[in-house]
């Protein structure tokens, strides 16, 4: 009974991972925190032997997660290069305004240097 209702759980971790990854627009982030909390309960739970049944079903549990970890992955690569596109663009803006030239920053006059 604990290893269908661990599936389930999986199974509602994958969609709302694959809808987190097909909209990186919403943030699913708490509901998919809440349900990975929940699966950690259930997997505590879980007893040492298991029947042929649970077995299967432990076996998609084991593809569903490796999906589930590499849709994760992606999303986590893409938030790290947007950071970074991110500090890229607040660094270049920087520059751009003069704001690490000393002499500008002393003068009270701006002068945009790249017109």
């Amino acid at each position: 009974m604990s290893v269908e209702k661990l599936y389930q759980v999986t199974k509602e971790i994958q969609k709302l991972v694959k809808q987190q990854s097909e909209n990186p627009k919403n943030d699913f982030t708490k509901e998919i925190n809440d349900k990975l909390e929940l699966r950690q309960k259930l997997i505590d739970q879980l007893p040492k032997a298991f029947s042929k049944d649970e077995k299967k079903i432990g076996e998609k549990i084991i593809e569903a997660n490796n999906e589930i970890h590499s849709l994760m992955q992606v999303a986590r690569r893409n938030l790290v290069g947007e950071m970074q596109q991110f500090k890229h663009k607040k660094e270049s803006l920087k520059t751009y305004r003069g704001y690490k030239n000393p002499l500008i920053n002393q003068s009270s006059a701006y002068f945009d240097r790249h017109e």
